[in-house]
Parts: C-alpha cells; structure tokens; sequence
C-alpha cells in the first residue's frame, strides 16, 4: 500500500505545533528499515498491550498501545518507565472512531496538559482529513526527541499500512 499520512508533533513547553507528512512506505534506507522493524514488533499483537521493543539497543524502550475498531488508536511510548510522548493514530476511514479517539485525547491527555482549548486552536491541532498521526511530547529528556519522533513516524507508517491492507481485503 502506498499513500501519505500527517504527522502533528504539540511542544507544550513552547505551545508550538510542527507538522509534516511521511510516506507509508519510506523510501530512504534508514526509515524504510525501521518502519520494516515496527512492522514486524506489531505483527500478531494483540489490540491493547504495553512491551518493550526488543529493536531498540539502548535503553529500556516500551510501546503502550490501544487500538480500536475503525482504525483509531492510542499510543506512548516509554524509555527507562517514563512516557516520553502520548499519540493518537486516525485512518481517517471511519469518522466516528476518529472522533471518539480524539475526544477522548483531548480530554485524558491534551486538556490537562494544554488547560482549555479555544475552538480555532482545536482545528489546528486535531482537525483534518485522511490518516493522520498527533504526538504530544511530554517535557523533559530532549537527548531523546529523534528517536522519539523517528519510532513514532515508524508505528504510524506501520499502522496505516495495515489498516489499508485489512481494508483491500
């Protein structure tokens, strides 16, 4: 499956918003060996679970992962215990799974980091049409942040693929 998705990375320290789009199939080496490595780690898993990632060398990395009907899901990811970033992954396939999983994000997790959002800032941060992926970065260990953004990126790519894949089929 071929295709694009949206990425939305919220800095609550800085309230910035940056945004980009990625390929579901990567064409650089590096990215396309890590989304293959996710890909793997996400075969056969269950729909709700918390493991470590056995790719990565260093550290002690964890994925806290939720998916729901419709091809919505949840996810953190952690090093050494501590989550690092909190994520929603919307297909965009089925509106009112992206709505719940967005209501949900927004009041579990953005609410009480980002206090009150205004309806315009909402569109900005959650709005859209078609796959995409909005990461909240939790403050503290910036060292991290590449990875943090790259493993996201991977999970994304991974997760879009599949939904396309069980709906071809």
């Amino acid at each position: 499956m071929s295709g694009s998705f949206e990425v939305r990375v919220i800095e609550p320290e800085s309230r910035s918003v940056e945004t980009g789009t990625f390929d579901v199939e990567p064409e650089l080496d590096h990215a396309a060996q890590v989304v293959g490595l996710m890909r793997q780690f996400m075969g056969g898993r269950p729909a709700q679970f918390r493991q470590p990632l056995p790719f990565m060398n260093q550290g002690e990395w964890e994925l806290d992962w939720n998916a729901a009907a419709g091809g919505a899901a949840f996810a953190s990811f952690h090093e050494g215990g501590q989550p690092l970033s909190l994520g929603v992954l919307l297909s965009g396939r089925v509106h009112e799974a992206d709505a719940g999983m967005l209501s949900g994000f927004e009041q579990a997790v953005l609410g009480p980091i980002l206090g009150p959002i205004e309806p315009e800032a909402r569109d900005q941060l959650m709005g859209g049409e078609g796959p995409r992926l909005i990461i909240l970065l939790l403050p503290g260990r910036p060292e991290l942040r590449p990875a943090v953004h790259l493993l996201n990126a991977a999970l994304a790519a991974a997760f879009f693929r599949a939904v396309g894949v069980a709906e071809a089929s």
